[in-house]
């Protein structure tokens, strides 16, 4: 079991609940006595070794059976917010979006989390509740107000939702957050067009032409589309290589 949940931990380092196991088994090995149930979130053994069995079934790209171990853990455990929010992501990677958001509404219940809230926007995003998404992302950013990827997925549902003006300033935020992130940057710049904002333009534009003959340096498919840049003020001999 040890050696299932450290291989778990290597797939996705920053899951908690997977270190909270590995402490607790260990500790029982060293211990030579029984392992410690713990609370919700880790604590059920016999959840914890469906979640390892899925983990080896996502990777093998058997997702139906690895949703199928998930389904099981959460009826043993229904107050697992960690198994309904892995659930929620296989349903998402499935297709199976109406069952992915009602996963992670039931992880989100349980435990008001950035990356639970995360998913359950994602997953009402393809459905197109663009309204729902906002909120969901929305919501993620006030939970932790120094994710830059909650509030990248705010300002691109706010895209969708026509909302320009709010996405630009959720995509400035990304930007102080991430300075780096030439997709906020990018989408920033698509939608300052859009409603005519001509602020520190050339600026902007400058940047973003940079970013873009990186991205054809490193053989990257574009930050900005063809169909976007059309409009843009760059060379025609980019524009092409772009496309």
């Amino acid at each position: 079991a040890l050696l299932a949940y450290r291989r778990a931990e290597e797939v996705e380092p920053d899951e908690g609940v997977t270190r909270d196991v590995i402490s607790r088994l260990e500790a029982a090995i060293e211990a030579g006595g029984e392992v410690d149930a713990g609370g919700s979130g880790g604590g059920n053994l016999e959840v914890d070794a469906l979640v390892a069995e899925a983990i080896d079934l996502e990777e093998a790209g058997m997702l139906p059976q690895a949703i199928e171990k998930l389904e099981r853990g959460v009826e043993i455990d229904a107050s697992d917010h960690a198994v309904w929010n892995r659930l929620a992501i296989l349903l998402l990677r499935a297709g199976r979006l109406l069952r992915a958001s009602a996963a992670s509404r039931r992880a989100v219940a349980l435990k008001r989390d950035s990356k639970y809230l995360n998913n359950l926007g994602a997953s009402l995003y393809e459905t197109r509740d663009i309204q729902g998404a906002v909120d969901a992302f929305q919501a993620a950013s006030e939970v932790d107000p120094l994710d830059h990827i909650s509030r990248f997925n705010l300002a691109n549902a706010l895209t969708e939702g026509m909302l320009m003006t709010e996405s630009i300033k959720q995509y400035e935020r990304v930007l102080e957050l991430s300075p780096s992130h030439s997709d906020a940057l990018a989408n920033k710049v698509r939608n300052q067009e859009a409603v005519c904002d001509w602020r520190g333009r050339r600026a902007r534009f400058a940047r973003l032409e940079s970013i873009l003959r990186e991205n054809l340096a490193e053989g990257k498919l574009s930050v900005s589309r063809p169909w976007h840049a059309l409009s843009y003020p760059i060379s025609e001999q980019l524009l092409l290589a772009t496309a």
